[in-house]
């Protein structure tokens, strides 16, 4: 089924954007080239298309390690055979065998065998030599399309708080609340909400544009208060909003060209990125973003979703993948009840939408129902290591990257 000369051009596209990738390294650090491990994958075109992609991760600093080619295969295998994409597939099999060879313990003379975790992700007490999270591999490009993101290419997104004096006074984020209307985040901002998204969908361009500017001014009456809003970047950028939040079609109108994506990293903007697949993440964390979006964790009928519910486990293994100073919001039909166990499968933040009063609910009746959300979301005693503090629950098995039922692989 494949097309021969598309193949050929696939491959041939990614053999130069692999040149073009070790001479800008070697141009910043004569051995920076050393430092990535990149393949090119050459699969069935998907959805979009697609044919070949380039994932990278960090190259293991070991020494060399043996039975490496059968661990990928066999991970890659083993992803599809539990109904993966393709793509996912070789991300999920790059972090395998990236972990494998970060936990090769020599036994004698030769190179070491690939020391194949026994759970995945590694049980996160119980992490060997190489951290999972710069062993997650990292979407370089897909169809030509550069996909920046090694710190030499693009400087990671602001932290969400850069104000020393806000830090150590307020949380980074925890209760994250979704608003249909200027008029609603106003109601979330009074009600003692400080992260909220402005989710305006399918309105003129100057609609848009008083939505967001009447967010920020409902915003700065509330000290700390933060504006997010959901996919409008150049709006958000105009508008004088904190943040700005993109789904995955979205993120790919601004990866389409790189003053797109220059325009957005020089913006100032905070940036957020919805994930529901590896290969996903593996975009979201080649862009180095502020905080990092899983879910839907449980059905939610507030969206419309192409994917099911992710589990539990997509949210311990995103702890484990993303950057421990990036911010995991988890989302999707998660209650009061849930938000406990979300918090401890290693999410920062909750993101909710119908699980607060609805917009007739005002005043009284929305801000109890915010304090009670906050009572059932506490904070570490120094919240400055709180992703560090959570890892002093028990040891859990987390699900695989593509089971999201939190059983784990054995």
């Amino acid at each position: 089924g494949y097309n021969c000369a598309s193949v050929a051009a696939s491959l041939a596209t990614c053999v130069e954007t692999l040149l073009e990738d070790a001479n800008a390294n070697a141009n910043a650090n004569a051995n920076a080239k050393d430092k990535d491990a990149t393949d090119v994958f050459v699969g069935p075109p998907g959805p979009t298309k697609q044919l070949a992609f380039l994932v990278g991760e960090r190259r293991a600093t070991s020494a060399e390690v043996h039975g490496t080619g059968c661990v990928l295969s066999a991970a890659i295998a083993g992803a599809i055979a539990r109904g993966e994409t393709p793509l996912d597939a070789v991300v999920v099999g790059k972090a395998f065998v990236a972990e494998a060879i970060g936990r090769a313990v020599s036994t004698g003379s030769g190179a070491p065998p690939a020391f194949v975790p026994q759970t995945w992700p590694p049980r996160r007490g119980a992490l060997g030599s190489s951290a999972s999270s710069s062993s997650f591999p990292r979407l370089k490009a897909s169809l030509g399309q550069r996909f920046c993101c090694f710190p030499h290419v693009l400087r990671r997104f602001p932290d969400l708080d850069d104000d020393d004096d806000v830090r150590d006074e307020e949380p980074p984020m925890r209760l994250y609340a979704l608003a249909e209307s200027s008029e609603r985040a106003r109601d979330l901002f009074e009600a003692g909400v400080r992260d909220v998204q402005l989710r305006v969908k399918g309105a003129p361009p100057s609609e848009i544009a008083r939505q967001i500017a009447d967010a920020v001014e409902a915003a700065a009456c509330h000290r700390s208060a933060r504006l997010w809003v959901n996919d409008y970047w150049r709006a958000a950028v105009d508008g004088g909003a904190f943040g700005v939040h993109l789904g995955q079609e979205d993120l790919q109108d601004v990866l389409a060209s790189d003053a797109n994506l220059n325009a957005l990293a020089a913006s100032g903007l905070r940036l957020g990125i919805s994930t529901h697949s590896p290969a996903e993440l593996a975009v979201a964390l080649a862009l180095r973003p502020s905080y990092v979006a899983v879910g839907p964790v449980f059905g939610t009928n507030s969206k419309t979703m192409t994917f099911g519910p992710r589990g539990l486990g997509y949210v311990e293994a995103w702890r484990s993948f993303v950057p421990e100073d990036t911010t995991l919001v988890a989302i999707g039909g998660i209650t009061r009840h849930s938000a406990a166990d979300v918090l401890r499968a290693g999410a920062d933040s909750i993101a909710v939408i119908s699980a607060l009063p609805p917009k007739d609910e005002t005043g009284g009746v929305l801000r109890a129902a915010v304090d009670d959300w906050s009572a059932n979301l506490p904070w570490p005693t120094d919240h400055r290591q709180r992703l560090r503090s959570w890892f002093s629950f028990p040891d859990r098995h987390p699900g695989t990257p593509f089971d999201g039922n939190g059983a784990g692989s054995q």
